[in-house]
């Protein structure tokens, strides 16, 4: 087998052959039955279902080239990247040298030939600083001969960059990189426990165990080897390993995205939202400008709150959305880290709009940049120009509050509760001044926008919004909070909320994300929890309401029918138990110990008799009973007589309870019959609150329990039985 057919598979899915040729899949299957290429039979990969596979060989010529360059690249790659992990920053540094110096000398040797005057004129030229290589090859590589050119031009030719670096043969591959299964198993270790990578020895230890337990043929490498291997395959692959350890931490640090370093190719690819306190004092305290903006046109919407919280931020997004639409897919909505900003409310209203957020890093302004500049223009234009501006900072502050007099501060103080800066301006007129100076920021030339006004840019894109239902909308951003489903209904506000979906016992403590409807108060909107808003809509009416202005029978035939399920769910699974003979379960590990002891025979040494130390006292015993004759005395005379007297009293006495005993058995014996009777009759047709009862009463004693159970599980099987033979 060569090199290349070792390096290409037999047979490839449909998927991966997508990707190689640069193709959809079903485009893929449309080739395949046009050019007529083999499949194999369907086989079971990991959990899914069977599927076919294309055979390599079966390709025509043009694919099959390009299946052959993709693994000979990629296995080429990987082979080398193997051999970098052993290599170290000086080898490398001298390979990288060693190609500059040889991308110099073919250039040299294009006017001055290849042979051996051409290679010492050119080693003597570099000897001499006159071949302008760059700082880091002059610095480790400072002379050459012309052998050295040769060696080089050799080297590169039959190993690559890696026969440059001087270490190809000397230094040895990493005994794990040199092991794949091994590599593979440590490369799990990092992933799947990244605790383990700061300790070398307990990864060893659990290889040698491996190796041990499941009789891998492992070469155990050393704690200082297995340091090694972990800090380089660490420092190569620090996205894949964010990706399995911290996927939240990788989608928002690390994961490429163009609202990184762009603004997006149309209207709406990205959003960026904001708050900050307004500078101005109003008749009714200082409120907060929460706003909005769309990158690629610089479309503003600012709204005044009177705090940052996901009920302003909402709001603000309604009035985004219905204004610009929603955002494009694949774009996104960027944040910081507030508290406001990562609420569940916010998140699971974006997440069901499928909506992507992306979270900031803490204190990095620099990545929303745009609502920043926004913000700024905002609070050093209109703002400052106003009289109830308060100053963008203490200093500011305390240099405006001192052109009043200390008695026309005082004064100020009493009349407006502590504030010295006096207000007529409701926070309604902010809104109003605020609404009218973002209209003129839309028709002003921004610099960003080649002195284009967002209104022009938004205009020459000719986009098309997407719009959505404004009642959706609003449902959608009216979360309430999770809920458990507790007897068919949950408990919102003092209020029970049931539906016909919760009649079925199965959803009984179910976990579900409720939302308001503003139009409604008598129904509310409940998704599974954990798919933030995005699972199957259940609406739940007001039990009130139910039975008058809501029909009841749904609700029944609901109920109904989720007890016939589960009560046929119960049998399944008696039926599943009984074949496993749980009732005697206590047997069986009995039985597994008994016969484990027959399969072992015991080997004992013959018995030796022991001497008797009482020997000579048995023997004055015998001796003193035959010369002896015992009397009873008088006390044991007495206790004879007591111990008679103390029989004919307990027998008179059990002569009385006698038929009392006979009594009761008979009295016991009739209840059984009867809650024996009341266990086939609540099988076949139910029982009433009283039977109930009594059947309950019955079962208060460990007996009365068991001969319930017994009783039952007979009925049932007796029960099964006339079912089947109809």
């Amino acid at each position: 087998m060569t090199l290349e057919q070792s390096l290409i598979p037999d047979e490839i899915s449909a998927a991966e052959l997508a990707d190689i040729i640069g193709k959809q899949e079903r485009t893929v299957y449309r080739l395949k039955e046009r050019l007529g290429w083999a499949e194999t039979e369907p086989k079971k990969v990991g959990s899914g279902k069977p599927k076919r596979f294309i055979l390599v060989h079966s390709l025509d010529a043009e694919t099959l080239e390009t299946v052959k360059a993709h693994y000979l690249q990629t296995k080429s790659s990987e082979e080398y990247r193997t051999i970098f992990e052993g290599l170290s920053d000086a080898a490398i540094a001298r390979g990288k040298a060693a190609s500059d110096i040889l991308f110099h000398w073919s250039l040299y040797s294009q006017g001055h030939g290849s042979g051996r005057l051409a290679h010492e004129s050119f080693a003597k030229a570099y000897n001499r600083g006159e071949v302008e290589v760059n700082a880091d090859t002059l610095k480790t590589k400072r002379r050459i001969s012309y052998t050295t050119l040769y060696r080089w031009e050799k080297d590169y030719k039959d190993k690559g960059f890696v026969g440059l670096t001087g270490q190809y043969r000397k230094r040895k591959q990493n005994k794990i990189a040199n092991q794949p299964e091994l590599a593979d198993f440590v490369q799990g270790l990092i992933l799947k426990r990244p605790s383990l990578t700061t300790k070398a020895e307990q990864i060893r230890q659990l290889i040698a165990s491996k190796k041990v337990t499941e009789g891998r043929d492992w070469h155990v490498p050393s704690p200082s080897s297995i340091r090694r291997y972990v800090k380089s395959w660490v420092e190569n692959n620090r996205a894949l390993i964010a990706l399995s350890t911290d996927p939240d931490g990788y989608n928002n640090y690390i994961r490429p995205l163009f609202s990184r370093d762009d603004t997006g190719r149309y209207p709406n690819d990205l959003w960026q939202l904001d708050s900050t306190p307004a500078d101005v004092i109003l008749q009714d305290g200082r409120f907060h400008l929460v706003a909005g903006i769309d990158v690629y046109t610089r479309r503003l919407k600012v709204i005044v709150a009177p705090q940052s919280n996901s009920e302003s931020i909402l709001t603000l997004l309604k009035h985004m959305i219905m204004d610009w639409g929603l955002p494009n897919d694949g774009g996104c909505v960027k944040t910081d880290q507030g508290a406001d900003y990562k609420s569940n409310a916010v998140k699971m209203a974006l997440k069901r709009l499928q909506v992507e957020q992306t979270i900031s890093n803490a204190y990095s302004g620099w990545e929303k940049s745009f609502i920043e500049r926004a913000f700024r223009t905002l609070n050093h234009s209109i703002l400052e120009w106003m009289a109830e501006f308060c100053g963008h900072n203490v200093a500011e502050r305390k240099r405006i509050e001192a052109v009043k007099s200390f008695a026309q501060r005082l004064a100020a103080k009493k009349r407006n509760g502590g504030e010295i800066i006096e207000s007529s301006l409701t926070s309604y007129e902010l809104q109003e001044i605020i609404n009218q100076w973002v209209d003129m920021y839309h028709d002003k030339p921004h610099s960003g926008l080649n002195k284009k006004t967002p209104n022009q840019v938004y205009r020459e894109s000719r986009y098309q919004k997407r719009v959505v239902d404004e009642r959706q909308l609003v449902v959608c951003m009216n979360y309430a909070g999770s809920r458990s489903v507790t007897r068919g209904a949950i408990k919102l506000n003092n209020r029970e909320y049931a539906a016909e979906e919760f009649q079925d016992p199965t959803t009984a403590y179910l976990e579900v994300d409720v939302h308001y409807d503003p139009e409604n108060l008598g129904r509310v909107f409940c998704t599974p929890k954990g798919t933030d808003g995005t699972g199957q809509v259940i609406v739940a009416y007001d039990k009130e309401l139910v039975g008058n202005e809501i029909d009841r029978a749904p609700f029944q035939k609901a109920r109904a029918e989720g007890q016939r399920k589960l009560r046929g769910l119960l049998r399944e699974h008696n039926s599943k138990a009984r074949s496993f003979d749980i009732q005697n379960l206590h047997k069986a590990p009995l039985e597994a110990a008994k016969q484990a002891k027959q399969n072992v025979t015991g080997f004992e040494r013959a018995p030796v008799q022991a001497a008797n130390p009482f020997g000579d006292i048995e023997a004055a015993i015998k001796r003193s009973a035959q010369t002896s004759e015992f009397k009873d005395t008088v006390e044991a005379k007495s206790i004879s007589e007591m111990i008679a007297e103390q029989q004919r009293e307990k027998e008179e006495l059990s002569a009385q309870e006698a038929p009392i005993r006979e009594r009761r058995q008979k009295i016991i014996r009739t209840e059984a019959d009867l809650i024996q009777m009341l266990i086939y009759k609540e099988l076949e047709e139910g029982l009433t609150e009283e039977e109930q009862m009594k059947v309950e009463d019955y079962m208060m004693s460990d007996v009365g329990e068991m001969q319930v159970k017994a009783w039952r599980q007979v009925a049932t099987y007796e029960h099964a039985k006339r079912a089947k033979n109809g």
